[in-house]
C-alpha cells in the first residue's frame, strides 16, 4: 500500500485512508525527485492529521545533510499551501548553513511581509506568536501589519519610512502575497495611491532639499511598479490612474502613462495623443516621447500613425525621430528605424502606404503642428 501512488482529483491528492497516506508520504519524502508530490500529499494530509504530518516532516528534515536537499524541501513547501509552511521555513531560518538561512529569509518575507534579515530577535518573537497559526493566518497577520505600518507612515508624512516599506514590497516582489486570498482583504491599490499623493505633497513642501527630491522620486517609482504588478481593474485605471496623467509631477505623470500603456487602454488614445503633442510645447520633456509613443503603439490604433508623423515633422530633432519613430512608428508600420527618417521622409511613406489601412484612417491627413517655444528652448530640448 505504501508504494501505491495516491488517487488524485484535479491534480490534488485525495485522502481516502490516512494510514495509507502517511506511509505513502514517507516513501515520497525519501525520493529526491518527488518533493512536489510529497508536499502536495502533506498539505492534504495536514488537513486531517496536522500534528502527525508536521512531526513526519520534522523527522525527515533531521535526516537531510546537504544544503541542496534542505533548500529543495524549503522550495517545495513554499510552493504549496501547506498549513504549517512557516514551521518548515523556521527549520531553514535556524539551520547552521548560511545558504539555507538565506533561502528561508526569502520565504519568510513572502509569508510574513517583513524582513527577518534586519532583526533576527524580532523574527524569533514573531515565530513564537504564529507557531500554532495556519499559513493563511500568518499571511493575514503580516498583511494587516504592513497595511498599518504604511498608513502610519502616511499620517506622519514620514518620507523615509514610506520609501523603506514601498521599496521592500517592490524589491522582493510581494504583490503575489498581497493578492492572495489572505492578503486581498486590504485595498492595496488605494493605499499605494495614497502613498504617491502624500509623497507628492511632501515634495511640494520640502522640494528645495535635493535628498527629498531623490527619495520622493524613488518612492513614486516603486509605487508605479507595485501598481503595475497589481493588475488594476479597468474602472480603477479610468477613475484613479487617468487623472494622474494631468499631474504636475513628472514622475507621477510618467508612472500613470506607463500603467495605462501596459494595460493597452484603448480609451486612453485621445489622452495619449494630447500628451504627445504637448511635449512639443515645453522646453524639456515631462514624459519622454518614447514612453508616450510606446503607449500608442501598444494600444494599436492606426489613427496614431499620421499624428506621430506630424509630431516628428514639427520637430525633426533626435528626440522625436528616434523617440517617436523607433518606439511608435516602427512597431505600428513595420518600418525599420533609421536616423534619416525625418518628418519629410515619413510624409512620403504615408502617401505611398496609406492604402494599407481602413478607409477612415486613409482619409486622415498629417497634422501641421506649430511649436510655440523659442528656438533656444527647442535647441535645449534636442540636446536633452
Amino acid at each position: 500500500a505504501a508504494n501505491r501512488v495516491p488517487l488524485v482529483v484535479n491534480q490534488k491528492p485525495l485522502i481516502e485512508d490516512t494510514t495509507v497516506a502517511q506511509a505513502q508520504l514517507v516513501v515520497l519524502l525519501n525520493d529526491p525527485n518527488r518533493w512536489r508530490q510529497a508536499f502536495e500529499l502533506a498539505e492534504a494530509l495536514s488537513q486531517r492529521e496536522a500534528a502527525l504530518c508536521w512531526q513526519m516532516i520534522l523527522d525527515q528534515w533531521q535526516k537531510l545533510h546537504s544544503d541542496g536537499e534542505k533548500i529543495m524541501m524549503l522550495s517545495a513547501v513554499a510552493r504549496t499551501e501547506y498549513r504549517f509552511a512557516h514551521r518548515v521555513v523556521h527549520l531553514g531560518m535556524t539551520d547552521a548553513s548560511l545558504r539555507v538561512q538565506n533561502r528561508a529569509i526569502g520565504y519568510v518575507r513572502r509569508m510574513a511581509l517583513f524582513d527577518p534579515a534586519l532583526d533576527f530577535s524580532a523574527y524569533l518573537q514573531w515565530y513564537r506568536q504564529v507557531h500554532d497559526d495556519s499559513r493563511v493566518q500568518v499571511v493575514t497577520t503580516g498583511a494587516r501589519q504592513l497595511d498599518l505600518s504604511i498608513r502610519n507612515a502616511i499620517q506622519r508624512a514620514d518620507l523615509t519610512e514610506m520609501n523603506r516599506l514601498i521599496e521592500f514590497v517592490s524589491r522582493h516582489q510581494l504583490v503575489r502575497t498581497l493578492e492572495s486570498s489572505a492578503g486581498s482583504q486590504f485595498n492595496w491599490p488605494d493605499l499605494i495611491l495614497e502613498v504617491m499623493a502624500k509623497v507628492d505633497q511632501v515634495l511640494h513642501e520640502r522640494g528645495a532639499d535635493k535628498n527629498v527630491v531623490e527619495r520622493a522620486d524613488e518612492t513614486i517609482r516603486y509605487c508605479g511598479r507595485i501598481l503595475r504588478d497589481l493588475k488594476l481593474s479597468d474602472d480603477d485605471l479610468r477613475q484613479k490612474i487617468l487623472p494622474l496623467t494631468f499631474s504636475g509631477n513628472p514622475r507621477v505623470q510618467y508612472e500613470s502613462v506607463v500603467l495605462l500603456s501596459q494595460a493597452k487602454a484603448a480609451w486612453a488614445f485621445d489622452r495619449f495623443s494630447q500628451l504627445l503633442t504637448d511635449q512639443l510645447q515645453v522646453s524639456s520633456e515631462k514624459v519622454s516621447y518614447s514612453t508616450i509613443a510606446r503607449g500608442l503603439a501598444r494600444i494599436g490604433d492606426p489613427r496614431a500613425i499620421p499624428l506621430m508623423i506630424g509630431v516628428i515633422d514639427a520637430d525633426n530633432s533626435r528626440a522625436t525621430i528616434f523617440g517617436v519613430g523607433y518606439f511608435g512608428l516602427m512597431p505600428m508600420t513595420g518600418v525599420e528605424h533609421d536616423e534619416s527618417h525625418d518628418g519629410n521622409w515619413w510624409r512620403g511613406w504615408w502617401q505611398q502606404n496609406r492604402t494599407r489601412f481602413s478607409p477612415d484612417v486613409q482619409r486622415m491627413t498629417i497634422p501641421k503642428i506649430d511649436i510655440s517655444i523659442t528656438p533656444n528652448a527647442k535647441t535645449t530640448r534636442a540636446k536633452q
